[in-house]
């Protein structure tokens, strides 16, 4: 592949203008792209098990959405709890902010 672009470019090149980008970032291109696709594969098949979940399951419409959430996040187990502990942190960082203030608020009233 690196051959035949090296040669097409250098023939084709000088007529369009030197527009063509040079080999590594063709391939740089090319690596990203791949990525993207086996990204997007793996999000339609994730979809495609929550639908089938909603389909699938009996009864309302929340716990027709709840199991195909489930179906959904499946996979993603160790990234909801790390997401979770830096929410609890975040949360927790907010409310004792909360408390600093209140507390400030007191003493001040205090005086």
């Amino acid at each position: 592949g690196r051959k035949v672009y090296e040669a097409a470019r250098a023939k084709l090149n000088p007529v369009l203008g030197n527009r063509l980008p040079d080999t590594e970032r063709v391939l740089s291109l090319l690596d990203k792209a791949e990525d993207y696709s086996g990204k997007a594969a793996n999000y339609l098949g994730r979809t495609g098990d929550a639908l089938k979940a909603y389909r699938d399951t009996q009864g309302g419409t929340a716990k027709r959405l709840l199991a195909a959430g489930v179906a959904f996040l499946k996979n993603d187990e160790a990234d909801a709890a790390a997401g979770d502990k830096k929410a609890d942190a975040k949360a927790e960082g907010k409310s004792s902010g909360k408390r600093d203030n209140a507390k400030a608020k007191k003493k001040s009233s205090a005086k």
